[in-house]
Parts: structure tokens; sequence; C-alpha cells
């Protein structure tokens, strides 16, 4: 999660300066986030999410890290003397305790009008989800029935690289329920 570690060092560097905006600017209007819009991040201490691998192992992970933010709003930039309106973001990060497996992220961002939800696979990049249009109602995976599930695929055209992510699938009262890499290799949910 090198590039997370240093978007999240980033973030934390310009809440600095968000800070230090109020003394000459005054104080700024923040859109905060709901408890309902923090659903959708999943993870909380002392979580421990157990998948199933394709080779039938148990696969665990944990929360690494969790961090709420304020972020300059829409129009504004880090570099502005003075940030008006600023909205909130948030993330939930976990990581393979063994490292074999890529690290796993959900981040929303609370903007006046609308929450953007984003999903994030070490190595694969960012996939927004618009939480209003699940893929699927309600999807069966292994005699379970899970709802509101989200499905992402890649592009087959675009690549086919082996570790690289083919399909997500996601919801917001479970998180990540199944993920599946080029190459064979996938967990799911136990």
């Amino acid at each position: 999660m090198k590039a997370s570690f240093k978007t999240i060092l980033f973030l934390l560097f310009a809440s600095s300066l968000l800070g230090s905006c109020t003394e000459k600017c005054g104080d700024p209007t923040i859109t905060p986030i709901t408890e309902s819009d923090a659903e959708w991040l999943v993870y909380d201490t002392p979580d421990t999410i157990k998948y199933t691998s394709n080779t039938k192992e148990t696969v665990k992970f944990v929360l690494s890290n969790a961090f709420t933010e304020q972020i300059p709003g829409e129009g504004y930039s880090v570099t502005d003397d003075c940030i008006d309106k600023q909205d909130t973001q948030a993330g939930r990060i976990i990581q393979n305790v063994s490292q074999k497996w890529p690290g796993m992220a959900t981040y929303v961002i609370k903007r006046p009008n609308n929450l953007i939800v984003s999903l994030v696979l070490q190595g694969n990049g960012s996939f927004e989800i618009d939480e209003n249009n699940p893929t699927y109602p309600t999807l069966p995976i292994n005699g379970l029935n899970y709802k509101d599930v989200f499905e992402i695929k890649k592009d087959t055209s675009s690549t086919t690289k082996v570790g690289d992510v083919k399909q997500i699938l996601f919801n917001k009262e479970n998180g990540y329920i199944k993920v599946v890499y080029f190459g064979g290799k996938s967990i799911q949910l136990q």
C-alpha cells in the first residue's frame, strides 16, 4: 500500500495546513460524514475478517488503518490561502496478516450534495461505486444470500495480467465478499 501510505501522509500534511487557515480566514463550512455514510467503511477495530482462498486455506485480514479528516471542498486546493468549504474523507484499510494477499480499503468522501464511495485494492487502483445502484439486489453465493451487492469487473481487453483484479463483489453490510484475480487466485468471505 505504498501509494495509499503516501496519500495518507499527504492528506495529513494537507489537514495541518487546513487547520491553520482559521486564524486568518475564519471558520470554514465543513461537510460532516453522517452515521449512514460511515456504514460504507464497514470495518472497525478489532475486526478480523476471514476469507477462504481458491486453495481452501483460511486467509485473515485485520484493520490496519482508520482515519477521518477534512479535505478542501470542490473548487479549492490545499495551496489556497483561504478555504471556505471543506469536505470530509474517511477510510478503512485492511491488511492480510501473512502479507501474502494485497491490502483492501474502503473510502468515502462526503460533499454537500453527494457521497463518493470507493474501493481500493493494493496494486490495482481505486474503483468508485454508485451507492444507490447495486449490481444485484440479492446475490446467492455458497448458500448465503447477500443483499445490495456491487460488482466490479475488469475489462479483459484492458488487462489479463496475473495478479490484477478480475472481479470484486462488495456490499455495505459485509464489505468485500469476494475478490478474484487474473491467474486463478481468489478469496471469498467465510
